[in-house]
């Protein structure tokens, strides 16, 4: 993988992840009025992106180091650190959580935000025009679990592959499938099941 050309798209993925992690904590901690002298989430996403501004301007990408680390472990990438690779990165990064950052504020504001439907290691596959979106997005996160699955599950069987599949979709990413089901809809046609 040439992480300069893919840096792009890992770093769309890291500020959808920022901005999920965020509405997730919106949902459950109220709601904010950015006019409130008090409202700490907004005044509190302008301090740090005004910082992260800084960062970019001084050449200075300490600041979102952690963040990238956990990122790029999460993904499995392995990139020197202080390479070229790893400062363009941290470069793309920063403006990312810039961007993140700018989204968040608006979503205080009481816009929305709209996801894209697959994940930067996901390929875009071609889709009936009557799938559900639900039904495609299922499959952009079983193209991610199965693989990680099937490193450990070489002695299970079909069906218990489906179970550690159901598991995974409700623990990661909140959606209840039977087992059953999934293995019926999703994975029986799967190429990596063949």
């Amino acid at each position: 993988m040439n992480i300069i050309r893919a840096s792009g798209d890992l770093a769309k993925e890291f500020l959808e992840q920022l901005i999920e992690e965020f509405e997730l904590e919106l949902a459950t901690s109220g709601t904010i009025d950015p006019h409130d002298e008090y409202a700490g989430h907004y005044h509190g996403l302008d301090a740090d992106r005004d910082a992260y501004i800084e960062g970019i301007q001084s050449e200075s990408y300490s600041g979102i180091y952690r963040e990238l680390d956990s990122f790029l472990l999460s993904k499995g990438l392995n990139v020197k650190k202080n390479s070229q690779e790893y400062m363009a990165l941290a470069r793309r990064f920063m403006q990312a959580k810039i961007k993140a950052l700018a989204i968040m504020m608006e979503i205080c504001q009481g816009k929305s935000y709209e996801y894209t439907i697959t994940k930067a290691e996901v390929a875009i596959k071609p889709t009936a025009r009557n799938k559900r979106k639900i039904t495609i997005l299922i499959e952009s996160y079983i193209d991610v679990i199965l693989p990680e699955v099937l490193k450990y599950a070489t002695e299970l069987t079909k069906f218990e592959i489906a179970e550690e599949v159901a598991i995974v979709l409700e623990e990661d990413y909140k959606i209840i499938r039977k087992p059953s089901a999934v293995l019926s809809e999703y994975l029986q046609n799967h190429p990596l099941m063949k």
